[in-house]
């Protein structure tokens, strides 16, 4: 079961996974990279999705630069929300963490919609984050894809 959300920036959760390698063991992570961006965590472990997409919505890239510069995709979306609910289900309890390079948009707006698609407290959420962003186009793809 998923208690809480944390959203951090990429150098923070580096930090914190070298003073504390079990994270992995004893919580939920959602790492969102940039194309090329080196990942903070290794990706074999079971409570750990990786996604790779840019922090912009489809339309506001000219097309023949999507590849380069993917958004968020149905795909992802799918990825966040079944993970999220198989999470949420389990026996085992701990917090979730979305990191993006700066925490601020991306990892943002797949916080606050777990916080609604898990109905966790929201608003203790943002009183912890207050400097969060969600990126629109990722929160309302989000939104659609669990049918809220």
């Amino acid at each position: 079961m998923i208690l809480r959300t944390f959203v951090v920036p990429k150098d923070l959760l580096q930090r914190i996974v070298a003073q504390h390698p079990s994270l992995l063991d004893k919580h939920f992570v959602i790492s969102i990279c940039d194309p090329g961006e080196v990942r903070p965590l290794p990706s074999e472990h079971s409570h750990l999705l990786n996604l790779t997409f840019c922090d912009i919505a489809p339309e506001d890239i000219p097309e023949e630069k999507r590849e380069r510069f993917p958004s968020m995709s149905p795909a992802d979306a799918g990825y966040v929300v079944s993970a999220l609910r198989r999470w949420h289900a389990m026996d085992r309890r701990g917090n979730l963490i979305v990191q993006c390079h700066a925490g601020i948009s991306r990892s943002a707006a797949v916080g606050t919609f777990a916080n609604e698609l898990l109905g966790l407290d929201s608003e203790q959420f943002h009183k912890e984050h207050p400097w969060v962003d969600p990126q629109p186009y990722v929160l309302n793809l989000l939104r659609v894809t669990a049918g809220l």
